[in-house]
């Protein structure tokens, strides 16, 4: 499976997409915004929609936001020692 909304040159070079987007976004801010979108489902009836999975996937994009930042603050180190 390939990236869908990623540019070529984005494709190319992943690093820039979690620097600009750790740049936008601190991380307990991004959390916040993640328990929003669950806490609108929770609250608000759609027929047909799958809560527990929707919370699952939410719950698996903050620790793969918390996984990025590592690996970008990894990266930033390894190219920029002390």
């Amino acid at each position: 499976m390939e990236p869908l909304l990623l540019t070529l040159d984005e494709i190319a070079n992943p690093e820039e997409v979690l620097a600009a987007f750790f740049q936008r976004y601190n991380l307990p801010a991004f959390r916040a915004c993640l328990d929003e979108v669950r806490d609108t489902a929770l609250f608000t009836y759609y027929e047909g929609i799958d809560l527990p999975n929707l919370i699952l996937t939410l719950e698996d994009v903050k620790r793969l936001s918390e996984a990025c930042l590592l690996i970008h603050r990894r990266n930033k180190l390894e190219s920029h020692p002390s």
